[in-house]
């Protein structure tokens, strides 16, 4: 099936039936991606203590924390070749889910706790820089999700999805296809100027759009934040990686639906925000003695992975149902007489 173009006329018919390809593709790249990894990829960054849970930089382990990259890029081509008609977060939200199957078979962070029971603080230094790190190859990932569909694009352009409301809606100021964080940095640059007017233009400033993005930002992580400190109420792996996946997917979309950003990158940076600051304070808060790694609290046993897959995952799909919520809401709109 082929998207309409600009300057074609989407009925809300056929905007119904691009919905449900674009969510077609996401569930089947998603599944496929869970599969592989908890299946397969797994035994290539599971740790050699049944026991210990996946800590790869703080665990003294850089080949996994290598391997996982990897597999996050392997995840992150195949998943944007299966949804090229799909908005870009389809891609990276099937590779971070994808990636979730490394969560699903880790081990609580107990064990660690334990062998690193005198030198808490220390191993939380270290979290952090693993939590940086994988921040590091989620943006990696984008950047490959918007490589290739650019490439796709240069050949193939009718290939890739296109936002249906166009130039009637001020959220994407043109009907190109936008990128997850290609352009960005051009853009925050000229925050100041305002956009090229055309008569007629809804078009905002484009200093409007960056701080639209940072009050989205804002209020998905003081959202999660919320969340989080519900639902997190157990050091089990499956409490663990709900309640986070959960906090980010509700903040998310709390923000998007109030402060619409055009780049979904103000909501999956957050969890790696909110997982500094919760080391940081479980790291000032840890306490010594013989029986000190039973008194870490809950928000202290969330493993850098989960902020990867869990976290992100759920703001990308946060983001990309609020996407779709507006899209709805547009059509019901256009199509009244």
């Amino acid at each position: 099936m082929v998207l309409p173009v600009p300057g074609d006329v989407e009925t809300p018919m056929t905007h119904r039936r691009v919905h449900l390809l674009e969510k077609f593709q996401v569930q089947l790249a998603t599944g496929a991606a869970l599969a592989a990894v908890y299946f397969v990829a797994w035994r290539w960054v599971r740790p050699w203590d049944p026991e210990a849970p996946v800590v790869l930089l703080a665990g003294g382990r850089p080949g996994s924390a290598l391997a996982l990259a990897a597999v996050a890029i392997v995840l992150a081509v195949a998943c944007t070749l299966v949804t090229l008609s799909s908005r870009p977060e389809g891609a990276l939200l099937a590779a971070l889910v994808g990636a979730g199957g490394v969560s699903l078979r880790s081990p609580s962070i107990r064990a660690l706790l334990w062998r690193r029971n005198d030198a808490l603080p220390a191993m939380y230094g270290e979290l952090i820089i693993e939590v940086l790190a994988l921040a590091a190859v989620l943006l990696a990932v984008a950047l490959v999700v918007d490589l290739i569909r650019a490439a796709v694009g240069a050949v193939r352009p009718n290939w890739l999805w296109r936002d249906p409301r166009g130039k009637a809606e001020p959220l994407h100021p043109d009907a190109r296809p936008y990128s997850l964080i290609i352009g960005l940095p051009r853009a925050v640059a000229s925050t100041g100027a305002a956009a090229p007017s055309r008569p007629g233009s809804k078009n905002p400033p484009r200093h409007r759009l960056f701080a639209r993005a940072l009050a989205c930002l804002m209020v998905c992580l003081a959202g999660s934040t919320v969340m989080l400190a519900l639902l997190l109420q157990s050091a089990d792996r499956g409490q663990v990686i709900f309640a986070v996946f959960a906090s980010f997917l509700l903040g998310a979309v709390l923000a998007q639906q109030l402060f619409a950003a055009k780049h979904s990158l103000a909501v999956w940076i957050t969890p790696f925000i909110l997982a500094v600051a919760t080391y940081v304070l479980a790291a000032s808060s840890a306490v010594g003695g013989e029986q000190a790694w039973m008194r870490v609290p809950f928000y202290g046993q969330v493993l850098p992975i989960d902020w990867l897959t869990a976290g992100a995952g759920g703001a990308v799909l946060g983001y990309w149902i609020s996407a779709r919520i507006h899209e709805a809401r547009h059509f019901e709109r256009t199509s009244k007489p």
